[in-house]
């Protein structure tokens, strides 16, 4: 009876993972909490977190946890918040970010604790995933029926502008290029006047539940592996790819499309040196149909790349990079403070750096995360943790672009726990969606 009374528990389990996972850059927080300021949406997740904690768990919750990566993502997060206090770089609606973190980490490690003493390994993790995976449903499936509507109905998507009511989008609407619209509340549209592309963003980008493509890429992509690894009848797999296919293309991110390039390599080079064969003659197949389809349509894609590599989402990137490894003092700034950077509302305070103790600690960070990943992938049997390897590799490759501001995510978070939680207990996806 033990299993049947926990059960009463599993889709709020799943809600509060999904909640805990929207204030990262989506608008749900807004919706649901009615709040202008993700500060205060966030803060409110925490109130929500601390009298879920109280009633779901009561005397069994536990802090004990043995995680370097969360040790350090805090850490880092702490020492953050101190030195820019001390140097008067920190903006303090940053503080609910760590207070939210912390109670998701302990919800998620209290969870599968629960989940273990009732249900088998696998179980235990699906039902950890599940609210992940249904959050970038949302987005997917939300993108595509819009999509759809455009070109075989004639919808007009640019109706419900939201771009003044939620903060989420204040920076970018500092560029009057930018427009943001919810149509039918399925999914925000950015409306840009500059880098187009033909037939897939004829009235603007289709970001899901996320402001910008290359955020909703970020934070979706891992989901479809590990949908993969979950399905079983090939028929599922064909129509979730081609989903997550239509949606990809309809975002057009170019640090996602990079990143997936990377992952191609990865899976022919090192899990299938025997097809090398094939691998050659696909990269000659996919040029060809590239450097035709540039030809056909006046080179719409190869401008729209190279249009990308110099814009100002890449040099952003390139900025964030060159922060995190140039400490010029020993405690710098306030790494959430972007004034460091040079916009076109903003010259770059040059005075602003890491600092040493930040350097150092991210250096370790990334030295662990890099090894675990490793492991994952290269040091259990690949055609068992495949999928959620590829998954953990796609993740440390887009979050690059955001760099320092990852540790705001409680989407990272949730990849620390997971890489966790699968090396210590040797989980990997043999089974049936339920």
């Amino acid at each position: 009876m033990v299993i049947s009374v926990k059960k009463k528990y599993l889709w709020l389990d799943t809600f509060m993972i999904l909640l805990n996972l929207s204030y990262s850059y989506s608008i749900i927080p807004h919706i649901v909490f009615f709040q202008y300021s993700r500060a205060y949406s966030t803060l409110i997740v925490f109130v929500v977190n601390c009298l879920f904690i109280f009633f779901r768990f009561k005397r069994s919750f536990n802090f004990r946890f043995k995680n370097i990566l969360f040790s350090l993502f805090i850490s880092i997060n702490i020492l953050n918040l101190v030195f820019g206090t001390f140097t008067g770089t920190y903006g303090y609606g940053m503080a609910p970010f760590i207070f939210s973190n912390l109670t998701f980490y302990f919800i998620l490690h209290n969870l599968f604790t629960n989940y273990k003493i009732n249900f088998d390994i696998k179980t235990s993790l699906w039902l950890i995933l599940r609210g992940y995976v249904y959050l970038s449903l949302i987005s997917v499936v939300g993108v595509v029926i819009v999509f759809l509507l455009i070109k075989m109905f004639g919808f007009i998507p640019n109706i419900n502008d939201i771009g003044e009511t939620m903060n989420l989008f204040e920076s970018n609407l500092r560029d009057p290029n930018f427009k943001y619209y919810f149509p039918y509340n399925l999914s925000v549209l950015m409306e840009y006047n500059e880098i187009r592309l033909p037939f897939f963003q004829e009235y603007g980008i289709l970001t899901g539940l996320y402001h910008e493509p290359h955020i909703m890429t970020f934070l979706i992509t891992p989901s479809y592996f590990i949908l993969l690894g979950y399905i079983k009848a090939n028929w599922k797999k064909i129509l979730t790819t081609l989903f997550y296919i239509l949606a990809l293309l309809i975002s057009t991110s170019a640090t996602n499309l990079m990143a997936l390039m990377f992952l191609f390599f990865i899976y022919f080079f090192i899990f299938r040196k025997k097809d090398f064969l094939f691998l050659i003659v696909s990269c000659l197949i996919f040029s060809s149909v590239f450097i035709a389809y540039g030809i056909l349509k006046d080179s719409i894609i190869f401008n729209f790349i190279l249009e990308k590599l110099s814009s100002g989402s890449f040099y952003y990137s390139n900025n964030t990079i060159s922060y995190a490894f140039s400490p010029k003092s020993l405690i710098g700034t306030s790494f959430y403070n972007l004034e460091y950077l040079d916009t076109y509302w903003n010259f770059g305070n040059k005075s602003m750096d890491v600092g040493y103790i930040i350097f150092i600690l991210n250096i370790f960070f990334l030295f662990f995360i890099i090894r675990k990943i490793y492991i994952i992938n290269l040091k259990i049997d690949y055609e068992k943790s495949f999928y959620i390897g590829l998954s953990f590799i796609y993740f440390f490759l887009h979050s690059m672009k955001i760099n320092m501001y990852s540790y705001s995510l409680s989407f990272t978070l949730f990849m620390i726990f997971l890489i966790s939680i699968i090396i210590k207990n040797k989980i990997f996806f043999k089974k049936t969606i339920s």
